[in-house]
């Protein structure tokens, strides 16, 4: 017994050292970190939604901007495929006390699941649709679970939920409304855009049956004001999505101020507007200003860096390319790499025990998307969210509609769970079977989305103090991208930002 103490003290004493090394390289780079210079080279990780408005605004903050992605075009990972939602306002995260009460429960009867790979555990129960009732939004794989990275997330994760709930409620609206004023700069400063955006409103149906004497809570009289949500009636409902009339359902809420767009689609025209701004000799007046300098390389993987011994910084990042091996000569760099943030870190990194380890785990989400029926009676024509306790999303991107489900925790190299696209395609089959023109053209998508433990960006400065962060947006970089890159941009200008960016700090974490 007194061996097994005096390993578990080493072993506590050893992550102790550590995190203190790691917390005194964060505050250290903080401390360090000079604002860049216009004209500055900015090296920029990544391509997807996130990394592809990174460079834009900080090329229209007059700095050359390099934007490199290993796969051969912009968007091919969690921006390609997800539901497309910009929602307004934000009431709760994943972080909370709401989720540590019904997430234990749920995760106790996804261990006890034999087959990782299959729907586990006991799904919701539907009174209204039978058919439903082994749907399951969250699935977690057992040996997951039970891994290192699951566990140092979940460490972060819990007092995440348990405490200062309350203060990232209270920072985040702001937030929220930031990121789509900047989307919509954006789109002012890009007017040939053109990814299916608007302000759509959406439905949200409460699916779980009424238990008699149960009432049906009332709307929160700050958000009708703020936000304009509001109950409405099931006649109500049948007006804004005629599908619906047939649905069976608890109570349903308006959200006028929501949108959609389709993320793949501003991503790859966004990246398409810096390659033609590169083809143009000149630049057009149109595109320049819009736009500024930035230099794209697809098929490009970062495989390292050199970094100076004197100042710990950054000089080049090291690619692998078609061609070969490439360094890029640069003063800064932005790893906005989704799920392979960590990865990217030690690479680029000189000293392996100052590294952060972000509590950033990657949650796929899965989706199914086809050519929209022609009948408004058949299909969705904006946004519905059929909420608790199914939690699917069916959007509308012109003449195609897209449903979005699930949040399987799962290790990286694990095969497509068929079983969750069953669900979807039985959730379908039940809700609106004829929803689709052609069944046998669907797209099946998924893709996993990097997850921090308290469910909001990493943005800030990193161990280096010319390494900037813009990770860990998971199911949100649609909504969140283009005000974390404003963030990110303030932070690189050494300017205020317009709004409190305390929660998204890198260092918040106490266990990396």
């Amino acid at each position: 017994m007194m061996a097994v103490r005096f390993a578990l003290s080493g072993v506590a004493c050893a992550i102790a050292i550590r995190e203190w090394k790691v917390q005194t390289a964060l505050q250290k780079a903080k401390d360090d970190f000079t604002p860049a210079k216009p004209g500055d080279h900015v090296v920029v990780v990544g391509a997807g939604v996130v990394g592809s408005t990174t460079a834009s605004h900080l090329a229209r903050a007059g700095y050359r901007v390099t934007l490199i992605e290993a796969h051969s075009s912009a968007a091919q990972e969690t921006s390609h495929a997800n539901a497309g939602t910009i929602n307004a306002n934000v009431t709760s995260t994943l972080a909370s006390r709401e989720t540590l009460q019904q997430g234990f429960a749920e995760i106790w009867q996804t261990i006890k699941a034999l087959n990782p790979l299959a729907p586990n555990g006991k799904g919701v129960t539907s009174t209204y649709y039978p058919a439903l009732n082994s749907f399951n939004y969250m699935h977690i794989n057992p040996a997951f679970a039970m891994s290192a990275q699951f566990i140092s997330w979940a460490l972060n994760f819990l007092p995440a939920a348990a405490f200062g709930e309350e203060t990232r409620r209270a920072s985040i609206n702001p937030f929220v409304k930031l990121c789509r004023d900047e989307l919509d700069s954006t789109v002012r400063a890009l007017p040939t855009l053109s990814f299916s955006y608007r302000q759509s409103g959406s439905l949200y149906l409460s699916m779980q049956p009424a238990v008699e004497g149960d009432e049906v809570s009332a709307v929160d009289p700050i958000l009708t004001e703020k936000f304009g949500i509001r109950s409405v009636s099931k006649d109500e409902v049948a007006g804004i999505e005629p599908c619906l009339k047939t649905v069976r359902y608890t109570s349903a809420l308006y959200r006028p101020q929501d949108r959609v767009g389709n993320c793949e689609l501003f991503t790859k025209q966004l990246v398409s507007s810096f390659t033609a701004h590169q083809q143009s000799t000149p630049a057009p007046p149109s595109i320049l200003p819009a736009i500024g300098e930035v230099n794209v390389r697809f098929s490009s993987r970062c495989i390292g860096a050199t970094i100076n011994p004197m100042t710990n910084k950054l000089t080049d990042v090291a690619l692998d390319t078609p061609n070969g091996p490439v360094q890029i000569p640069c003063d800064y760099a932005v790893i906005c790499a989704g799920v392979d943030a960590n990865h990217v870190l030690s690479l680029i990194s000189s000293s392996k025990n100052t590294v952060p380890r972000f509590p950033i785990i990657g949650v796929r989400g899965y989706s199914i998307t086809g050519k929209a029926s022609t009948s408004n009676d058949d299909t969705v024509q904006n946004y519905v969210l059929f909420d608790d306790p199914i939690h699917a999303i069916i959007t509308r991107f012109d003449d195609r509609v897209r449903v979005a489900s699930h949040a399987e925790f799962t290790f990286r190299d694990a095969p497509m769970n068929q079983g969750i696209l069953d669900e979807i395609f039985t959730l379908i089959d039940t809700i609106l079977p004829n929803c689709f023109q052609d069944r046998n053209s669907l797209a099946t998508w998924c893709n996993f989305r990097p997850l921090s433990a308290d469910s909001l960006p990493i943005v800030g400065i990193s161990h280096l103090p010319n390494v900037l962060l813009n990770i860990g947006h998971g199911a949100d970089g649609w909504r969140f991208a283009h005000g974390t890159a404003r963030i990110l941009t303030d932070h690189m200008q050494g300017n205020p930002s317009p709004v409190n960016t305390g929660f998204l700090d890198p260092a918040r974490f106490p266990l990396m």
